[in-house]
């Protein structure tokens, strides 16, 4: 081929990465990987070191507590500061701090560097959500923020498996080889982000309102709101801290790692159904019996013996959570607010439950035991589905005369 139609085609190659969301959609893989990497050798390895149950909770609560106040400090600025410029200093970092984790030998380090690396996703996360979704409402929202969801849930499938293999397979320094690997991924995040175009999104608050918004919009996001917090709470209990479980019963990070994966392959396949279709948008009932159901399944691990039907149950569990989190994920972008910013209370939330879920189930399963946990944490899911039922009834009413006005304005 002529060195000028190779200039042309490499320049044609380049342009359309540029243009194209893959980049950034394999970046959002690694990271998720390097997150279910973490939040599987860390209770292992705290566990290793002689940390008590409470402490097992307390690493990943310490890590979701900074998450939400980074969350809550940063949030509101990224849109202003650069989404890639964002992205770019989160995956760097990472590769540093992952780095460090290989050499930590004290259950308080290990604790107190998870804390610090919860800074790095609040800056990561509602960056790339903001990035993927710049001009895009509707239908053409709802599919982008699917295959989102799909590829990052790829990579906490990838994740947990490879960290459970390498961990059972390193011995006593498997968590050495764990940390390596996910230092190696932020590498590789941090190469797809800076090769992705940069894409300015701060919108001028008068171009925000151009976005439309229904009605309905507002108890809907409350609700959904709400429903992320409680499940995030509950699951942790049969995904984040379900190692103290194991270990009742006799089963190692091995099966760990499948239960993990699974879970989020359910979720791929949630996702994947959620973003081809509308239907389920302000279906007020969708989201209530998804919550019902997921009560349902808690309970069950509540009596569950069969480490077979443990990971079935656990992984079923999957299909609420992935409904609550796109449910919250859709009425936030589809309000008025900067669109990192709404991204970062939605993660915000999803910290708020997992370190509540974490510091909350340890403590229960030190005290009361390991089973003690899971009927506390149906319990506040079914509360949480009729608080939110009671939001959505009572608001009909005003949506209905909201409507009625509006078509009326627009007749006029």
């Amino acid at each position: 081929m002529p060195p000028k139609k190779t200039r042309n085609l490499r320049r044609t190659i380049a342009l359309r990465w540029k243009r194209s969301p893959l980049a950034l959609f394999l970046a959002a893989i690694f990271f998720s990987g390097i997150w279910g990497m973490l939040m599987l050798v860390a209770p292992w390895r705290i566990m290793q070191m002689g940390g008590t149950k409470s402490q097992v909770g307390a690493g990943a609560g310490v890590f979701f507590a900074t998450y939400i106040v980074s969350c809550r400090l940063i949030g509101r600025h990224q849109d202003r500061l650069g989404v890639k410029r964002m992205a770019m200093l989160a995956t760097s970092l990472s590769v540093v701090l992952l780095a460090t984790m290989m050499s930590i030998d004290t259950t308080g380090k290990m604790i107190a560097m998870m804390g610090v690396f919860g800074v790095l996703p609040s800056m990561f996360w509602p960056s790339l959500m903001s990035w993927l979704s710049a001009g895009r409402d509707g239908a053409s929202l709802n599919r982008r923020m699917g295959f989102f969801n799909m590829h990052w849930s790829m990579g906490v499938i990838a994740g947990p498996l490879l960290g459970g293999y390498l961990l059972a397979l390193g011995g006593d320094r498997g968590h050495v080889i764990v940390f390596a690997v996910c230092s190696f991924m932020a590498a590789c995040a941090f190469v797809l982000v800076t090769s992705a175009r940069r894409l300015h999104t701060h919108e001028p608050p008068h171009k925000r309102q151009s976005r439309p918004v229904a009605a309905k919009l507002p108890s809907f996001l409350l609700a959904s709101r709400i429903s992320l917090i409680v499940i995030q709470l509950a699951f942790v209990s049969i995904s984040g801290i379900i190692a103290l479980l194991l270990k009742e019963m006799s089963l190692g990070p091995g099966f760990n790692g499948l239960i993990k994966a699974g879970q989020f392959l359910m979720m791929i396949g949630a996702f994947f159904l959620l973003g081809r279709t509308k239907r389920w948008h302000f279906n007020r009932y969708f989201l209530i019996v998804a919550q019902v159901i997921f009560a349902a399944i808690i309970l069950a691990v509540y009596r569950c013996e069969s480490g077979w039907l443990l990971a079935t149950l656990t992984i079923l569990a999957a299909i609420p959570v992935a409904i609550c989190y796109s449910s919250s994920q859709y009425y936030g972008l589809s309000s008025n607010a900067p669109r990192a910013e709404s991204m970062a209370i939605h993660e915000m939330l999803i910290g708020c439950g997992i370190a509540a879920g974490s510091f909350g189930g340890g403590y229960l399963a030190e005290k009361l035991g390991v089973r003690a946990m899971y009927p506390v944490m149906a319990g506040a899911a079914m509360l949480s589905a009729a608080a939110q039922l009671y939001i959505l009834l009572r608001n009909k009413g005003n949506s209905d005369v909201l409507k009625n006005a509006s078509n009326s304005q627009a007749q006029d």
